[in-house]
């Protein structure tokens, strides 16, 4: 509706502007007449339009009315409709509609199911037919499809009313399918294992139609297979074996081709100016023209680049562990000649690429190897060493040999006495290991020290476990053993006192002594034991009361009273031994005081030769049990 209403006329804000205009009454006079004529015309416009809107507002209300009066009808049309049969025969209607569409949707359902099974017996009849004529890719291909199709049949089973009543037997009869299929694929795993490992048809010098198809069908399904890594690795094994192994290692050293046939490998026996690696490049060359391009069957190409993705890292690999571990030199400053050999093994890498074997971008070990040359120089030479040791460490006890002497005896020397070879030559290992120290770099001397430190804990670790039989069951093994111990910490108290700069050694020397001491004190502890035992048994008491009450012969006589005469003189040398230890720690005539100050709570004379028990011992031998005994008792502690 279009507003009717004018806006709001301000008469005193009118004069106001008619007076500052500042013209004549005669122009005011006029100007006020024109403007009440053009607000009369204005007001009559806006009262003509407000009558036109209401006429239509009017029209407009009528309609409605009219409107209102047809819904009431319509409504009252409907109300009798819904009352009457025709809204039960429709509602009838749909329900039929709908179990039409169910029952078409169902009958799709097993119109499809039938369909599908039709398709796995067509697939199944397409993997014999591929068989028999040797198609092992297309063999394959229906193989994946009978197996899509199993698995949309099986839930298709379980979730369709209409095929649960066959459900069992349909089931079954999938399994036997699926069984079945498992079988085929077996055999074209095995006819395609077969194939790879025959010299008849696939790897003959020359291909013709029926061979050269027969292989491309191979190819193409032996790539595809999901089961061919097994393959693979058990032909890779069988490669690295006889063939990139012994290369390596320089069991073979000449490789005769023919026609492009191998005829010959040469031992060592054979004078040639081959290396293992320029072997290795024509292996290659020629297994890479067998499988690809000799015999023009492109398709070969995938078959060796699925080999190279399985074999390229056992390649890399043994090439570091054969050759260049192998050859790695024992001497520093032979390092830069020895880059050459890494060179020659990243230029294989290079020749696997240009063969299309392996990828550009495939990382390279040697590069890296190059890089690290001096960190494994010194690793390989720390190892080396230790193995060395540790067969050293593992000889026989019983070969020894004289070390020490008795004339001019210092503090550092040791007396004469009986070792084993082998920690002679364990010495003489260190004393390789140290010298070399001097003609290395700081890195590679560090590490060479810390390796002498690493053999010191492996014959602490090891010997005494290695040859624990020997030092328990045999008095004289043990003997040896306990003098190798101090042998070897004589050594390393030398070493130590000469390189003060390495005070790792220092704590070795405690524990080698301590070890043969150790192990020596045990066997003296059994060996009296033993004694005991046999002295307090009754077999002794009567033996020697027979040999008293024996009436013997005088030749038997003089022969037994030798042999006791020789025992009293072992006996008496042992207790003198004994009785100078004690005159050399003990002061005669000491009293209780004098022992206890001796002892130094664990760290005076005594405690360096005897133990607290054997202190506490001889107190109780010489002393009357009285308090000051008992308080002298008390300060005797172990620590």
């Amino acid at each position: 509706m279009m507003q009717i209403m004018s806006e709001k006329f301000d008469f005193d804000d009118y004069v106001l502007r008619l007076l500052l205009a500042k013209e004549s009454p005669d122009y005011l006079r006029k100007r006020i007449q024109t403007d009440i004529e053009s607000t009369r015309k204005r007001l009559a416009e806006e009262l003509q339009s407000f009558d036109i809107d209401l006429n239509e507002l009017n029209t407009n209300y009528n309609k409605l009315i009219a409107y209102k009066k047809e819904m009431t009808g319509l409504e009252s049309e409907l109300n009798a409709f819904l009352d009457s049969d025709l809204v039960t025969e429709v509602n009838d209607l749909r329900h039929v509609c709908r179990q039409h569409n169910d029952r078409q949707m169902r009958s799709k359902s097993v119109s499809d199911f039938t369909d599908q099974l039709k398709q796995i017996y067509d697939e199944m009849q397409s993997i014999d037919h591929s068989f028999s004529i040797n198609s092992y890719d297309m063999a394959f291909k229906h193989m994946d499809n009978v197996s899509l199709l199993y698995k949309q049949l099986i839930p298709a089973i379980e979730s369709n009313d209409d095929l649960k009543p066959l459900s069992k037997e349909l089931t079954t009869f999938l399994h036997s399918i699926r069984s079945d299929l498992v079988v085929k694929r077996e055999e074209l795993i095995y006819n395609t294992k077969t194939m790879f490992n025959s010299n008849v048809k696939a790897f003959k010098d020359e291909f013709n139609s029926e061979y050269s198809s027969e292989y491309k069908n191979f190819i193409k399904a032996f790539v595809e297979i999901r089961e061919n890594e097994g393959i693979l690795r058990e032909l890779i094994k069988s490669l690295n074996q006889f063939f990139i192994i012994t290369i390596l290692n320089e069991d073979v050293n000449q490789i005769v081709l023919e026609d492009n046939k191998i005829i010959a490998v040469h031992s060592k026996s054979v004078t040639t100016s081959s290396t293992p690696l320029s072997l290795l490049k024509l292996f290659f060359d020629y297994t890479s023209q067998i499988i690809t391009d000799k015999n023009g069957i492109p398709e070969g190409r995938q078959l060796l680049r699925l080999l190279g993705q399985f074999w390229t890292e056992d390649i890399f690999d043994q090439i570091l562990k054969y050759y260049l571990n192998r050859l790695m030199p024992k001497n520093e400053s032979e390092i830069k000649s020895y880059l050459s050999l890494v060179d020659s093994a990243e230029d294989i890498r290079h020749f696997l690429i240009e063969l299309c074997f392996i990828d550009d971008n495939t990382n390279s070990p040697f590069i890296e190897f190059a890089l690290n040359i001096n960190s494994h120089f010194c690793r390989r030479l720390c190892t080396d060493f230790l193995i060395e040791s540790k067969m050293i460490i593992c000889r026989d006890l019983h070969q020894t040999v004289n070390v020490g002497s008795d004339e001019n005896p210092t503090e550092n020397s040791l007396p004469s006495c009986r070792v084993s070879e082998f920690i002679v030559q364990l010495k003489q290992l260190m004393e390789k290991i140290s010298e070399l120290c001097s003609q290395c770099s700081t890195d590679c001397s560090h590490a060479l020290i810390q390796t002498m430190a690493d053999i010191c804990e492996l014959f602490i670790d090891i010997s005494p476990v290695f040859h624990n039989k020997m030092i328990t069951q045999f008095p004289q093994q043990n003997a040896i053993f306990h003098n190798n111990c101090m042998f070897f910490a004589n050594f390393i108290e030398s070493f130590a006192l000469k390189h003060k700069s390495h005070n790792v050694f220092n704590e070795f020397v405690a524990l080698l002594r301590e070890l043969g001491s150790h192990v020596f004190l045990q066997q003296m502890r059994s060996q009296e034991k033993t004694i005991l035992e046999l002295i307090q048994s009754q077999q002794f008491s009567h033996c020697i009361n027979d040999m008293v009450n024996e009436d013997s012969n005088t030749t038997f006589g003089d022969q037994l009273s030798k042999e006791f005469r020789h025992i009293l003189k072992q006996c008496l040398v042992h207790f003198n031994f004994l009785r100078q230890t004690l005159v050399d720690v003990l002061p005669q005539r000491a009293n209780l005081l004098e022992i206890v100050n001796r002892w130094a709570d664990g760290y005076g004379i005594l405690a360096a030769e005897f133990t607290a028990q054997d202190v506490k011992q001889l107190i109780r031998v010489l002393f009357q049990n009285t308090e000051r005994r008992a308080q002298a008792l008390n300060r005797i502690i172990s620590h």
